[in-house]
């Protein structure tokens, strides 16, 4: 009995050195399997977390093989793609280097020859006592100055961006740019070729018999950075990303942002041409949103008028009203196009670039209607009624207060670039909201 009872005391204090071991295994295995846990969780992504840390690289190397990182080094066909542009960009700088100097833009039949800082009797251009033609060749010679400058640029950030340590939107704004202000070289030089200067002067067109060296050496910049910008904007579009860490680029918002950039070029290159036109028997009078131009095309003359130089207030108000909202209208736009690239990788920016582009457009109808309403308003009806070949674009010497029309005129192209800014506006904001 008591040995019995013995052995029933003598179990129960075995019992705790037969669990021991199994609770100090059980301890163990725990440890082992968090920290199995812990390890693989760190290894793989989120949606694959049994991944080892192997797997979870080469399936991110897998997702993100056929994109590029625009600051890293360019590989493959983005490397053609550099390489092209950089040549491209230090051509482009020899040839518009070479415009610079005193080579001839213009040649006569006669042997007259025009360059960006002489007329052909040798008189600077500063120092050229009719306004319109000096401040044209000054602006000729400031682009090309600019453009020069822009192409070096463009072709050091090609260089950059070939050894690694540059960035492809940068190229591709230097690249950009540099096409944009060889093209306004081109620009000026053909509409001072065509267009009427000075009075007493005809248009060279009638007695220069072709463009020479200057301009072709400005359009053959501006037509290889062309094929640049394409080579670079087709590259972009294809395989342009952000570090694989970062989230990817949206590029709907990036087609938007060029379209705001094209639409804010052609709402200012609007806002400067004629708004409409009238013909009579000697004169053209052209109206636009800061004056009115008188032509005399047998004398070759054009003389210009504010609005202020008429004494009729409500002209005067009237078009300094439409003035304000291309300027505002512009303004906005401009905002827009710079939120609008921060929304290509920051969709928070999304929503501001949408107000912008929504304001532009409305002062930009507004502007256009204003001007609509121009054309068929009386302005001072009750004043004197002056009239110079039966128009009233020649304001009175006496600075008393005249009655001005501009019913009938033709509507011509900067009112129609006005409301085609607009409709641009109007789509792109739609596609933008919807798309971005």
């Amino acid at each position: 009995m008591s040995k019995h009872t013995s052995e029933e005391n003598e179990y129960p204090e075995d019992e705790p050195r037969q669990e021991e071991p199994q609770e100090d295994q059980s301890a163990e295995e725990k440890e082992e399997t968090s920290s199995s846990s812990k390890s693989s969780s760190d290894a793989g992504e989120s949606e694959h977390p049994s991944d080892t840390e192997s797997m979870a690289e080469l399936r991110k190397e897998t997702r993100d093989g056929g994109n590029v990182d625009i600051r890293a080094k360019p590989t493959a066909g983005g490397k053609n793609v550099v390489l092209f542009h950089t040549i491209v960009s230090f051509c482009s700088f020899a040839l518009m280097l070479t415009a610079s100097c005193p080579v001839q833009w213009m040649k006569a039949g006669n042997g007259d020859k025009w360059t960006l800082w002489k007329n052909y009797d040798g008189t600077k251009w500063a120092d050229y006592k009719c306004d319109h033609k000096r401040q044209m060749f000054q602006a000729m010679a400031a682009f090309s100055i600019i453009a020069t400058v822009s192409s070096l640029g463009s072709f050091l950030a090609g260089l950059l961006q070939l050894v690694g340590v540059g960035h492809f939107g940068v190229t591709a704004a230097f690249g950009f740019f540099t096409f944009a202000m060889t093209l306004v070289c081109w620009a000026l030089i053909a509409n001072q070729y065509h267009a009427y200067n000075c009075p007493g002067e005809i248009s060279y067109v009638h007695h220069i018999n072709r463009l020479y060296a200057g301009f072709a050496l400005s359009i053959s910049s501006c037509g290889i950075m062309f094929c640049s910008v394409v080579a670079t904007l087709y590259y972009m579009w294809s395989k342009f990303s952000r570090p694989e860490s970062a989230k990817q680029y949206s590029p709907v918002a990036l087609v938007c942002c060029f379209i705001s950039f094209g639409t804010l070029t052609i709402a200012t290159v609007g806002s400067a041409f004629d708004f409409y036109v009238q013909y009579f028997l000697q004169y053209t009078v052209k109206v636009t949103l800061w004056h009115i131009q008188l032509e005399d095309r047998e004398m070759g003359a054009s003389e210009y008028y504010s609005y202020k130089d008429y004494n009729c207030k409500a002209l005067n108000s009237y078009f300094k009203a439409g003035q304000a909202f291309s300027i505002i209208g512009a303004a906005f736009l401009f905002l827009a196009f710079l939120f609008n690239i921060a929304a290509v990788y920051k969709k928070v920016m999304k929503i501001p670039t949408i107000i912008f582009m929504a304001c532009s457009a409305v002062f930009t109808l507004i502007c256009w209607a204003i001007m609509v309403g121009a054309r068929y308003k009386k302005f001072c009806p009750d004043a004197r009624d002056i009239r110079v070949a039966d128009m009233y674009a020649i304001p009175a010497a006496d600075g008393l207060e005249q009655r001005v029309f501009f019913e009938g005129y033709h509507i011509v192209d900067g009112l129609a670039m006005i409301i085609s800014a607009f409709a641009i506006t109007v789509v792109n904001v739609i596609i933008f909201a919807v798309k971005g």
